[in-house]
């Protein structure tokens, strides 16, 4: 069963390889580098991401497909 993108979850998969779908379909290999600390407040559980990639394929904001073999899919 694949898990859900919580801050625990992630930081289990650190240093492990997901996969980006770009516009155009490419799919780009990424490792994830970095978790955040955890912010709380009432309302919200805020953390950051930060993954690395190929230098020769720099991708732009936007909403992408991602993918783990360990998460389940999601538009991130």
């Amino acid at each position: 069963m694949s898990e859900s993108w919580d801050r625990d979850s992630l930081i289990d998969n650190m240093h492990t390889l997901f996969r980006l779908t770009t516009k155009d379909s490419r799919i780009l290999d990424l490792e994830l580098a970095s978790v955040s600390g955890l912010i709380e407040t009432e309302r919200q559980r805020n953390f950051s991401v930060i993954f690395r990639g190929p230098l020769d394929r720099p991708v732009g904001q936007g909403t992408y497909r991602m993918e783990h073999d360990n998460l389940e899919t999601v538009d991130l």
